[in-house]
């Protein structure tokens, strides 16, 4: 079944038209009560319609399974309106709650498969916010509800239950919108309608406990807008985020991510502005619960630092690596040997060893890489230096100096046995390409610049002889002298 077109669209559409004509109804008739019903049923519906098209339907089931039990205790309630019962707690309510914990199981079984389960920072985030929603809904709607001596036991636990279900839907959409990447169209819709619950729930709450209970065109629009949307993010394309399917373009995740720190940092000022709401006011205050959400959020607010401080290191220390080495075979580059070399040579004049430098270049690399491609030159390159580096000693340095051109410093080692190194790099070089090299060996009192003029000297020397041997600096240099004097 395609949903790709204008289906969801459609129903969105129609849906939310349907949810604001039934709230326009008077109240007092059963009419009502039924369009209610009605409109609220469809959400399900199209749920069970979208996820016969989906590949990982577990967590839609879930999901579909916490907006189903939400509908049947709104059919029970509405029962109860129509043969004039009151009851509270009750049967209904036994079935709303449940459907609170499945809906968010759902989705984060959802953001698991999606691979945006374990990012770290996105979870602190989401309990940061749900710490500071925690307390303010504990202060303002759930301690006045544990504390109406005038409610029974169980009244009162069924009235606590919904703000503190509440809670958990915070962290869960605070969950989805920090999730990393773009945000699919699903995800807009089902935050977008638990926002619209979370809302709902909260005015409706906020409303029972100064005024008392009552008819709220308000709360029930946002009850039928939520059941809506769940099924519209069920019908939208791709909502079970097939992660090699492009998703759309993330205005709400940049809007998001624009949002994340002013909504860290009023999250964070929750539990202090909370106390000093009631310090001003004069108003008696839940010391404990304050101390505790103000010690748990700057406890994650400092994970969330060090988290920060840990990802700035990691970044500078690949801002390093990058501008040390050569991201084609992952040898130091220029800049790094020309730091090893000196600090090679000012070992060695502290100890009186021998160093050895030898310049190496391929042989008719560039005829290679213009017949077999830039990709199989890419490739000898890589494997080349892969095959010395296993032949040198860890003492050794190895770079590539730029193009098909490297460079070795081979400390403790005189000119005889640095010969005897670049033959075996020249046995090990794959393909059965060869290459020609210059050796010089150090003076002990030349600059590294010096040293490595001379073995560059060797290595067009060996070139000129032919190619696929090696040349000492000394033999190059007797040889240039002996053509300048002629």
């Amino acid at each position: 079944m395609d949903m790709s077109g204008r289906t969801w669209k459609v129903y969105l559409g129609v849906g939310l038209a349907l949810a604001i004509a039934q709230v326009m109804i008077d109240h007092e008739l059963a009419l009502s009560s039924y369009s209610f019903v009605a409109v609220a049923v469809t959400g399900p519906a199209a749920m069970v319609i979208g996820i016969r098209r989906l590949a990982r339907r577990a967590p839609w089931m879930l999901m579909l399974a916490g907006a189903s039990m939400m509908v049947a205790g709104d059919v029970l309630w509405v029962w109860y309106e129509l043969v004039g019962r009151d009851p509270f707690p009750s049967l209904a309510d036994a079935l709303y709650l449940p459907g609170y914990p499945l809906i968010a199981a759902g989705l984060l079984w959802m953001l698991h498969d999606n691979k945006a389960g374990s990012e770290r920072e996105s979870l602190i985030d989401a309990t940061i916010i749900a710490t500071g929603s925690g307390v303010l809904s504990w202060v303002f709607l759930i301690a006045p509800y544990l504390r109406d001596t005038e409610l029974t036991l169980a009244e009162r636990a069924a009235s606590a239950a919904y703000p503190l279900m509440g809670i958990l839907l915070v962290a869960v959409v605070a969950r989805l919108g920090f999730a990393r990447g773009r945000a699919r169209l699903s995800d807009v819709l089902i935050g977008t309608g638990l926002g619209a619950l979370l809302v709902a729930d909260t005015y409706l709450g906020v409303i029972e406990l100064t005024a008392g209970y009552d008819f709220n065109p308000v709360a029930e629009l946002l009850w039928l807008a939520m059941y809506v949307l769940l099924g519209a993010a069920t019908l939208a394309p791709e909502p079970d985020g097939v992660d090699d399917v492009p998703r759309r373009d993330g205005d709400a995740a940049a809007v998001a991510r624009r949002m994340r720190l002013p909504l860290l940092t009023v999250a964070s000022l929750m539990a202090p502005g909370v106390l000093a709401w009631h310090a001003l006011r004069g108003h008696s205050v839940d010391l404990l619960v304050i101390a505790v959400g103000s010690a748990l959020l700057f406890l994650l607010v400092l994970a969330r630092l060090l988290g920060l401080l840990r990802k700035v290191e990691e970044q500078a220390a690949e801002v390093t690596l990058l501008a040390t080495s050569d991201p084609l075979t992952g040898l130091p580059n220029r800049r790094s040997w020309e730091a090893e070399i000196g600090q090679v040579l000012a070992r060695a004049a502290r100890t009186g060893e021998p160093v050895c430098v030898a310049m190496v270049d391929l042989d008719h690399f560039k005829p290679f890489n213009d017949s077999r491609g830039h990709y199989a030159g890419d490739s000898l390159l890589r494997d080349a230096s892969r095959a010395w580096r296993e032949a040198l000693r860890s003492t050794d340095v190895l770079a590539r100096i730029g193009g098909d051109e490297f460079a070795v410093v081979l400390p403790g080692c005189a000119v005889d046995d640095a010969e005897d190194t670049v033959d075996r790099l020249r046995s090990a070089t794959p393909g059965l390409h060869s290459f020609s090299c210059g050796l010089a060996l150090w003076n002990g009192e030349e600059t590294d610049e010096a040293l490595m003029i001379r073995a560059d000297m060797a290595l067009y020397a060996a070139k000129a002889a032919g190619r696929g041997t090696t040349v000492r600096a000394d033999t190059a240099a007797a040889d240039h002298a002996g053509t300048v004097g002629h």
